[in-house]
């Protein structure tokens, strides 16, 4: 099956295509993505996808829709096939599209499948200065708000306070 360059592409869906390519890539978010092979599946979906999905970025059609002459798109399909080389060379592989009441697509969200780098949680939180006890507690000592206090390994009880041996002392 022979692919059309994007230069037919655009030239045959029309002004309609080229204004919603370039909204997609001048939206690209998240991490940067890695273009796929024009040849790549883009999987349609009614409803934007779970937590496995990035979203690579947004397509809008609102003003071609609100009664240009141009090409409106109806069907999610259509649209994926003429855009189907532009959404795999940002990086997509999945398209949700959404419609206006007279059922003309106005807007899409291009989807990517996450990988590993998106899943990692981000790094701790530093605690704040007032947090961290500099320099850092002997043995014994625990660090709380910023001050060294002993740590006693069972609570004491009452009248008694913890000693920097870790044990519970009668207070005096």
């Amino acid at each position: 099956m022979r692919s059309a360059s994007p230069a037919h592409v655009v030239a045959r869906v029309g002004r309609v295509a080229l204004a919603a390519l370039a909204a997609l890539a001048a939206c690209v978010t998240g991490p940067p993505n890695r273009p796929r092979s024009v040849e790549c599946k883009v999987d349609v979906f009614p409803n934007p996808p779970g937590p496995d999905y990035v979203e690579v970025g947004e397509l809008s059609f609102e003003a071609y829709a609100a009664g240009s002459p141009g090409r409106v798109y109806r069907n999610p399909y259509a649209l994926a096939a003429d855009l189907h080389g532009e959404i795999c060379s940002v990086g997509g592989d999945t398209l949700v599209t959404e419609r206006n009441a007279l059922g003309v697509i106005v807007r899409g969200t291009v989807y990517r499948h996450a990988e590993l780098r998106d899943l990692q949680p981000p790094p701790p939180a530093r605690p704040s200065r007032g947090e961290v006890c500099e320099p850092t507690c002997g043995p014994g000592m625990t660090c709380e708000g910023g001050t060294c206090i002993p740590q006693c390994a069972a609570p004491c009880a009452e009248g008694e306070t913890c000693g920097r041996d870790g044990a519970c002392h009668a207070s005096s």
